[in-house]
């Protein structure tokens, strides 16, 4: 098996409150070897209502290994990220589930999540609290490198 080989992709569209009832559709991103990323574009509000969120998972395999995770948003103007949303990490080899999810757990802030999980519980990288300057296009997206 490669380093990292994409298994089962799937594209849905999802209605979400992110901007009120908004059609999204949810991307997948062919994996390379060594590394993979799951992204998504996104409209979102400078002001979101509490509980709000959108996630887009993908089934990946993975070969044992450490690596490189990390989640970010950008509107290709700023990138957000922070220490919170990168970490570094070991994973045994065979087939995750990998969902990233932007959520506003207060009013006007937002948080990106992200977990792998191959069924015995899930490994996570997230993001501080943040706000976003500006009503827009965002992008969504989670790279995975194996070092």
């Amino acid at each position: 098996m490669s380093a990292i080989a994409a298994r089962r992709p799937f594209s849905r569209a999802l209605a979400v409150g992110v901007t009120g009832a908004t059609a999204l559709t949810l991307g997948m991103s062919s994996a390379s070897a060594g590394q993979a990323q799951l992204s998504r574009n996104l409209r979102l509000t400078d002001s979101p209502a509490p509980g709000a969120s959108a996630s887009m998972t993908r089934i990946i395999d993975l070969d044992a290994g450490n690596y490189s995770w990390s989640v970010s948003l950008d509107n290709g103007q700023v990138s957000y990220v922070d220490s919170l949303g990168n970490r570094s990490l070991y994973l045994a080899e065979g087939t995750y589930t990998w969902t990233c999810t932007i959520s506003s757990p207060w009013a006007g802030s937002y948080q990106d999540t992200c977990t792998l999980d191959k069924g015995i519980g899930p490994a996570k990288v997230q993001s501080n609290l943040f706000s976003i300057p500006a009503t827009g296009d965002y992008h969504l997206i989670s790279y995975l490198f194996k070092d």
